[in-house]
């Protein structure tokens, strides 16, 4: 029971705030924690083993890499193709998945969004495809209309039917409208699963992640990241961590996600005349300001990350040395131990840090 208990809190421990809802329940169990970050973060399904074939026959060696250093990048990759299939696999489902991502990969431009609707089917088969290419061929000969535009087969419009599930995020209009100006504006947006932005700089922290979004007018695009944007709310203190942010470089506008808030952050949203409340643990963290042309806009800064100069706080600041004790960031501040260091807030460091406090405990909490 012991071993048990410290396996729990090890894995327990690896994770980020964010990941740490998806274990609720099943905290002291180190066999269901890992199922279920298995489930949620390697899907089982086609899709995901044809992004990861995809990625293997694109390897490639630089001029300036030696030899060696495909035989690792290949092995990670195969690993991973490995956890991607289900218990039943067989060689004979192999040569079925080969034929059916080739069919898929020699669909020129046209075809992007048929592709993208059917890589997003749990039930992916290679006679799903046949039957999507035999529909989009006989919709194209019965119809004057130009190439690519014709009606797509049944299997794709039940794969259109499906995508707002699948997809991670359900973006507004405006964000596929090429009259839009992408500004430094976060829109507040209750049709967005997910919070969404085009600028890379926004980031203090990011990683590769891809995954389809459907946009308003039901065509998909990919993120290529995901990661931590910091944000300053005006006039409300310390600097808030807008965490799970995605980067989508082809997005028309920032979206910001009231829906993943409440649904996954604990926040309740008071919508108001003329403003919008987020309020976490009785406290209003931070507001947006609701325009005359009806659209939400967070009322504050994006906190840009350089190397030469920073606006922090305190609890900020505290993070970043490595969570050091309330007297020596005192110290640190005071005798001006950092080189250009700007707090933008007097708000001093609270008592209560989770992650201080998780770090010194030696059992995760029942």
């Amino acid at each position: 029971q012991e071993k048990q208990d410290k396996a729990a809190g090890l894995l327990a421990l690896s994770l980020s705030s964010a990941q740490r809802i998806h274990i609720q329940g099943i905290e002291d169990d180190p066999a269901k924690i890992w199922k279920k970050l298995e489930d949620v973060h390697m899907e089982k399904i086609a899709g995901s083993r044809f992004n990861a074939y995809d990625e293997l026959f694109s390897v490639r060696l630089s001029d300036s890499e030696a030899p060696t250093t495909l035989i690792p990048k290949v092995d990670e990759i195969i690993k991973r193709i490995q956890g991607l299939r289900p218990s039943d696999f067989s060689v004979e489902k192999l040569d079925k998945e080969l034929a059916t991502m080739t069919l898929l990969k020699a669909l020129p431009d046209s075809y992007n969004h048929l592709v993208s609707t059917l890589l997003m089917q749990k039930d992916l088969s290679l006679d799903m495809v046949h039957s999507a290419l035999k529909q989009k061929a006989k919709a194209k000969g019965s119809s004057a209309q130009p190439a690519g535009t014709a009606t797509a087969s049944q299997a794709q419009a039940q794969a259109q039917t499906d995508t707002k599930s699948e997809s991670a995020g359900h973006a507004s209009l405006r964000s596929s409208d090429v009259n839009w100006t992408v500004s430094n504006d976060w829109i507040v947006d209750t049709g967005a699963t997910s919070h969404m932005t085009p600028h890379k700089h926004w980031f203090a922290s990011l990683q590769a992640h891809r995954v389809p979004i459907q946009l308003a007018d039901k065509s998909i695009i990919y993120s290529e990241g995901k990661g931590e944007v910091h944000f300053a709310p005006k006039g409300r203190g310390p600097v808030v961590a807008i965490t799970d942010v995605l980067y989508v470089p082809q997005l028309g506008s920032n979206l910001f996600s009231a829906l993943h808030l409440t649904e996954h952050r604990q926040f309740r949203v008071i919508i108001s005349k003329g403003n919008i409340d987020f309020i976490r643990d009785g406290k209003t963290l931070f507001n947006a300001v609701v325009e005359e042309s009806n659209v939400a806009k967070l009322d504050g800064l994006i906190q840009i990350q350089t190397a030469l100069a920073s606006t922090v706080d305190r609890t900020l600041l505290h993070r970043r040395c490595g969570h050091v004790s309330k007297e020596r960031l005192e110290k640190l501040v005071k005798n001006k131990l950092t080189v250009n260091l700007k707090l933008d807030s007097e708000a001093p460091l609270a008592d209560l840090c989770e992650t201080c406090i998780m770090g010194k405990q030696h059992r995760f909490p029942r």
